[in-house]
């Protein structure tokens, strides 16, 4: 009888599955007129105010988003790439993408102050003229507060999500 050898047991390691988080846009003003202003938070706590084009039945770089859960993930591609790359010591990742969003791409977290700074995009600020549909100290509230958290977020392999109401 041929002798059996033993195979050593090698156990695998469980892989956890990352973690589920949420950021979260609540739009105080949906259909705005000239734009639709939000806040963006964390954990209850507030990151930065929002502004985005007014909702155009989800066209492509003429609409808001719909509301809705995105998953958010790293770009490391395109001009606003190369230019974030360049201007921020932080941004060798890539810039902030929301993706799944239906029948549309392309989608970014990025500085601007009007509706005329954004074709489809999160526009940030640290403050808020919603009567002249604005954010201002958008640079500041980008560099300081959102793109270091989302980042953080990422880099910490947990899937993370936008959720806009």
């Amino acid at each position: 009888m041929a002798e059996l050898k033993k195979k050593a047991v090698t156990k695998t390691k469980k892989v956890a599955k990352p973690k589920k988080v949420i950021v979260n846009l609540q739009r105080d003003r949906y259909n705005g007129k000239g734009g639709v202003i939000g806040t963006l938070s964390y954990k209850d706590k507030f990151v930065a105010y929002t502004l985005e084009l007014e909702w155009d039945d989800n066209k492509q770089r003429k609409s808001c988003i719909p509301k809705g859960e995105y998953l958010l993930k790293f770009r490391d591609f395109g001009g606003y790439y190369e230019r974030y790359k360049r201007k921020f010591n932080d941004h060798e990742a890539g810039m902030i993408e929301i993706t799944n969003v239906d029948g549309r791409g392309d989608i970014l977290i990025h500085i601007g102050n009007t509706v005329a700074d954004t074709l489809g995009c999160v526009l940030v600020g640290q403050e808020v003229d919603s009567v002249k549909s604005m954010v201002y100290n958008s640079t500041k509230a980008y560099s300081l507060n959102v793109y270091p958290l989302l980042a953080k977020l990422l880099k910490e392999n947990k899937e993370v999500y936008l959720k806009i109401s």
